[in-house]
């Protein structure tokens, strides 16, 4: 019955249809909003900052780009080299997405990646995704080795202005989405933001809350809030994630919902 569902969950995914609970919150997950993208223009563009190898832990956009190829025009960056080559391996077959091998930061041209080494396995797999700017939110005793096994790579990195560049068609359809997994640095990227000049529909960031009990991330997260509140985004809170929806996204949705 598994091997059932999750077959007609594919098959329905591929024609841009989805299969959930009747009373399940999910009908307005973030895959359903990019569905919602889609039916309004001819390509969803987006940037995916963090975007590891496009597949593992679940990548918020991996279904649809790969069920989706035609109707998508993106850039996906991830600075750490051996990770950008798995990236290389699962999506550079799509020709509508630019691969970049560079850090997405607010103001650093260059920048300090820390990352575990010298694991093997399922942990090689799992510390692969924490690789940070900010060194101290590597939790060595989570994998049971020493900071001794933290390894530098000095990476070249640009802005989220900027990165638009490698955008393909951006000119023509404008941003719609940014998804980001930066392990520490959403926060400041979204700060970084200017929306008179940058303003995506969708906006998804990882805010921390359920690994940090700190109070400063806290208050920086409500800070996060008010900002992208003023700005005319609405912000529902995921377990792990945020997604911030553009008041010109709404439109779309009840389309969405209604249909």
């Amino acid at each position: 019955m598994r091997v059932f569902k999750r077959y007609l969950i594919l098959l329905l995914r591929r024609f841009g249809f989805g299969l959930w609970k009747i009373d399940s919150t999910e009908v307005l997950n973030f895959e359903n909003l990019l569905y919602a993208l889609s039916r309004r223009f001819a390509k969803v563009t987006f940037l995916h900052i963090g975007a590891h190898d496009g597949k593992s832990f679940s990548d918020p956009l991996y279904h649809f780009v790969t069920s989706n190829p035609r109707r998508v025009s993106g850039a996906m960056f991830e600075p750490v080299k051996e990770t950008y080559e798995k990236l290389v391996s699962n999506l550079g077959h799509i020709g509508s997405i630019r691969l970049v091998n560079m850090a997405v930061h607010p103001s650093e041209k260059q920048v300090t990646i820390y990352k575990y080494s010298q694991l093997k396995g399922s942990l090689a797999i799992a510390a692969s995704g924490r690789s940070t700017t900010e060194p101290d939110r590597l939790n060595t005793r989570e994998f049971g080795v020493t900071r001794e096994v933290l390894e530098q790579e000095m990476v070249a990195a640009t802005n989220i202005f900027d990165s638009l560049q490698w955008l393909p068609d951006v000119d023509e359809y404008g941003l719609h989405v940014i998804c980001m997994d930066t392990e520490g640095l959403d926060f400041d990227l979204l700060d970084s933001i200017d929306f008179q000049t940058v303003r995506p529909l969708l906006i998804r960031f990882e805010h921390s809350l359920c690994t940090s009990q700190e109070q400063s991330i806290r208050d920086r997260y409500s800070s996060i809030l008010r900002r992208l509140n003023d700005e005319g985004y609405q912000v529902f809170t995921e377990l792990n994630d945020a997604v911030a929806i553009s008041s010109e996204m709404i439109p779309l949705i009840v389309e969405l919902v209604d249909s």
